[in-house]
């Protein structure tokens, strides 16, 4: 048998406005064979006994009602067959259109580059006339 010995101990106070609030505190001793734990929480003192085969019952309850085997098969299924997945009927897609794409021109043929052609300008006069006195159309004949 091997001589194993292991000794642990934890403690935690809390003050609030320089009072001491909660006090608590652990120490476990095991010499292979069993553990004697004992601790305080708030000035009351607790203390437990366990044996080694307490110790393995305790590691070996599962914290889920299944057990670890069956939480992985689950997680991770060893099937051959492939899971078949629902997907939705989506349309064909469509070729690219083609559109007109202009040359870029190189700089060897800097001198045949078209350039942008400006507006054309207008020379057209309105067709209003406007009165010099602003009032109006008058009864008086136009012409000489």
């Amino acid at each position: 048998m091997t001589d194993i010995n292991f000794a642990q101990s934890i403690s935690s106070e809390l003050f609030v406005n320089n009072k001491k609030v909660d006090s608590k505190g652990l120490e476990l001793d095991y010499d292979g064979d069993d553990m004697n734990i004992s601790g305080y929480k708030n000035n009351k003192q607790f203390n437990k006994k366990l044996s080694k085969n307490e110790i393995l019952k305790l590691l070996a309850t599962p914290c889920r009602k299944i057990s670890l085997v069956d939480q992985l098969k689950r997680d991770f299924p060893l099937s051959s067959k492939k899971n078949s997945k629902n997907r939705r009927n989506k349309k064909p897609k469509k070729p690219p259109t083609k559109t007109k794409r202009h040359k870029k021109s190189s700089k060897k043929n800097d001198k045949t580059r078209r350039h942008k052609k400006k507006p054309k300008k207008t020379n057209k006069k309105s067709t209003r006339r406007h009165s010099k006195g602003g009032d109006g159309p008058t009864d008086e004949p136009s012409g000489p």
